[in-house]
């Protein structure tokens, strides 16, 4: 008996329906959560990352700006409050809920 092959269009429907099921966010609370576990997780590489640069970027100018963040971040205030990465860092150490 020949072995029954899905049709084209069933291919892209199932195809279609995992991007989805990939892609698509359904539980904003569950999808905020895994965001704050993520950047959690890697802020101690990222802290690294900027402290590396310091010193050993080939660019003048990354490792001027590297040294300006760590400095407003450490012992200065943010050039801009309204910057919405610096307010999500905030609110992600602060544990709070972000406001839009």
């Amino acid at each position: 008996m020949p072995e029954h092959k899905p049709s084209l269009q069933d291919q892209l429907t199932k195809y279609q329906q995992a991007y989805e099921a990939e892609y698509t966010v359904t539980d904003d609370d569950a999808a905020l959560s895994e965001a704050k576990h993520i950047l959690r997780t890697g802020i101690v590489d990222a802290a690294r990352s900027i402290v590396h640069l310091t010193s050993h970027s080939e660019s003048e100018q990354v490792r001027l700006n590297a040294a300006k963040y760590l400095l407003d971040r450490t012992v200065g205030v943010s050039a801009s409050d309204d910057d919405p990465i610096d307010n999500l860092v905030k609110a992600l150490t602060a544990q709070t809920p972000i406001n839009p």
